[in-house]
């Protein structure tokens, strides 16, 4: 492959009518660009969130080392076995109620991407995220230690307000402001937790009582991406669509498409006609009325259903992660949350027509040891690893830049905040977060193994690393001890 005297710009993109702007995937004619802007480039940051828990022992690996083996509910991952990190007894110290009452499944969530306390009370507007501590900075660094290793509880004394998610300090890292995207955010559902809702409903922060946008349908991840106005994520959540999916964006910008088709190399012009193609069956996907027949629709607040899709859970599911890999491939993000919300509705039946379950997600959590409902449980989370599988393997099959794959090129963490539904710990005793790390982070991270240190693991030690690999310059993040974890 030689290069060309001439490169396209890596942010060009097809500008059609209506507001319609397709970038484009990397090329070969990008190449002399490219040497500067790889060199600059940090891995992607991904984060993939399901509810409600695992059963402790089905989820825990065996062996050690590079010389271990994955759990039964991960099996669906066997493939992908030199891709994963697996850690034991990783622990969100404030995911726990410490004796303020309900609220657990809302503090799993709200304190995933924060690690920090979250304040209790029904009805506020918002949450309120900070480290309790009396007298320093950092809790995680003075006051007595509980049995666990961790600081104790003080009590909501909040000298020391976060500044976000991880994922949101990721987004306002200052090589993000060339992207399109500064974030990508789909969760579905919320509610219903005794803790106040905002808690429940957000992962992402933008400081200590904002929650950031998310995106309610697939179609407005789709807008999003394939739409040239200027974007602020500050109310992307709500932005009116502009694109009509009923008619394809491609015929906007058939006429550029075959301009450019003539002046780039004869591969070039293949990978472009491969992957205008896959954007058309989104397109078709997405617009497609999908009947409710056979599977209850997961969570969806009424407020965000498409008019014009019903899509099942699974198809809801695989679409947006096909919408993320889009948006990699033409490069307009880098920093992906994506919340699985389905727990109190039936799973029934997948696309495949298999029966996965007879009752709700949240009568197999809540299992209370029947082994029915353990088994329930197996399946909703053996298929959560199907789905991830398949997530990996597209990751694993696009190349990224000519520098490995996108899979190569990303930092993954797939997990819940809640070790067990049914006992509703997430950060003290024997808890063993159910998490999978994935990717190489550019080089960063070397997967294959399992990491047991014989004691706790901090969840904010393991979000400290992502975000020094994004290029975050501070020391700390929620109630990190700063442990370099050697992932």
């Amino acid at each position: 492959m030689s290069k060309p005297k001439w490169a396209l710009n890596r942010r060009a993109f097809l500008r059609g009518l209506g507001g319609t702007a397709i970038y484009l995937p990397f090329l070969e004619a990008m190449i002399p660009f490219n040497n500067a802007f790889a060199a600059t480039v940090p891995p992607r940051m991904i984060y993939l969130w399901f509810d409600l828990g695992v059963h402790q022992d089905d989820w825990i690996p065996t062996g050690s080392g590079r010389n271990w083996n994955l759990p039964d509910v991960l099996s669906p991952l066997q493939a992908h076995k030199n891709d994963l990190t697996m850690l034991r007894r990783v622990r969100n110290y404030y995911g726990d109620s410490h004796n303020e009452g309900g609220g657990d499944h809302a503090r799993s969530i709200g304190t995933f991407l924060t690690c920090a306390h979250s304040r209790y009370g029904t009805g506020h507007p918002s949450a309120d995220f900070g480290l309790p501590s009396p007298n320093t900075a950092r809790l995680s660094h003075s006051g007595p230690r509980d049995t666990n290793g961790f600081a104790a509880f003080h009590g909501a004394n909040y000298g020391n307000k976060i500044t976000g998610s991880a994922d949101q300090i990721a987004a306002r890292l200052q090589w993000n402001e060339a992207y399109k995207l500064k974030f990508l955010q789909m969760r579905r559902g919320g509610g219903g937790d005794s803790h106040h809702n905002s808690v429940n409903q957000h992962l992402s922060w933008t400081n200590h009582n904002t929650p950031a946008p998310r995106f309610g349908d697939l179609h407005s991840i789709f807008d999003s991406i394939y739409s040239n106005r200027p974007m602020d994520n500050s109310n992307q959540a709500n932005n009116a669509r502009q694109i009509d999916l009923s008619k394809s964006i491609l015929d906007t910008v058939s006429p550029t498409v075959k301009r450019l088709a003539r002046i780039v190399g004869r591969e070039d012009s293949l990978r472009l006609e491969k992957y205008l193609s896959e954007v058309r069956d989104l397109e078709r996907t997405i617009s497609s009325t999908r009947p409710n027949t056979d599977v209850k629709l997961c969570g969806l607040d009424s407020n965000e259903r498409p008019p014009s899709s019903n899509p099942r859970f699974d198809d809801h599911i695989k679409t947006t992660l096909k919408l993320f890999v889009k948006a990699f491939q033409c490069d307009v993000t880098r920093v992906v949350t994506h919340g699985w919300h389905y727990g109190g509705f039936s799973f029934l039946r997948d696309s495949q027509g298999r029966n996965l379950t007879k009752e709700p997600h949240n009568f197999y959590s809540h299992h209370s040891n029947r082994e029915e409902s353990r088994e329930g449980l197996r399946r909703i989370n053996r298929y959560w690893a199907e789905i991830f599988a398949d997530f990996i393997q597209e990751l694993k099959q696009n190349d990224d830049n000519f520098s490995g794959s996108m899979l190569d090129n990303s930092q993954i963490l797939f997990g819940c905040g809640m070790q067990d539904g049914n006992s509703h710990n997430s950060g003290s005793g024997s808890t063993d977060l159910p998490l999978v790390l994935a990717g190489k982070a550019s080089g960063l991270w070397s997967p294959g193994k399992l990491i047991n240190t014989g004691g706790a693991i901090k969840l904010s030690d393991i979000h400290l690393n992502m975000l020094k690999n994004m290029g975050y310059g501070g020391s700390n993040f929620g109630d990190s001890d700063g442990v370099e974890l050697n992932l």
